[in-house]
């Protein structure tokens, strides 16, 4: 009982839309615009800088939190998993959400904070900044980064924390399945490429 409670508390806390909230208040639906997608990098290449950081730190925060209060360290893996599939898909979206990558870097810091494995984090992050750096692709370094997570919770030797990656390679996986297509096609957007659309 204590793990159903603990992922559907968990996936209300990722189910918050922050994106697609700070957008409205700009007078902008987010999920029709740009590539459609309610995370940081749509909303930098629509509204800038300033409101990507905000969904950004919002995305984050909705995973960080649940994991932190859960009272065990399997509990909180049980409600990191729950986040990741709010995020992905929102209760208040109808069952459509992001790409859950910024919810993933908050749960990830909570978990491993439980977990006592911090070494994990900064190789991830220098992950995600590198194949950002070389490719320009957001999408990719999402991808790159979580399957890079697979190995290396492996070798902590703690089977709650690859089952956790696991999970989270998997979803995310399916949440960007068509940035892998636009990959493959070669007409994936540029993180850098802003985004000017009338039907705001």
């Amino acid at each position: 009982m204590d793990l159903l409670l603990w992922f559907l508390v968990g996936y209300l806390f990722g189910s918050f839309p922050t994106g697609w909230i700070i957008a409205r208040l700009k007078g902008v639906d987010i999920r029709r615009v740009g590539s459609g997608n309610i995370g940081a990098a749509n909303v930098y290449r629509v509204l800038g800088g300033k409101y990507a950081l905000l969904t950004a730190f919002g995305d984050a925060l909705k995973g960080f939190l649940p994991v932190i209060l859960a009272p065990t360290y399997l509990l909180s893996i049980t409600a990191g998993m729950g986040a990741l599939t709010g995020a992905i898909f929102s209760l208040f979206l109808g069952l459509r959400g992001g790409k859950g990558f910024g919810a993933l870097l908050g749960i990830v810091l909570g978990v491993l904070s439980r977990g006592g494995t911090w070494w994990i984090f900064p190789v991830l992050i220098t992950t995600w900044f590198s194949t950002v750096v070389f490719s320009r692709y957001t999408s990719l370094a999402n991808i790159v980064t979580v399957l890079t997570a697979v190995p290396l919770s492996a070798a902590t030797g703690d089977p709650l924390l690859l089952s956790f990656f696991s999970f989270a390679a998997v979803l995310i996986l399916y949440s960007h399945r068509e940035n892998v297509r636009r990959l493959l096609e070669g007409r994936e957007r540029s993180f850098l490429e802003r985004v000017k659309d009338e039907r705001w």
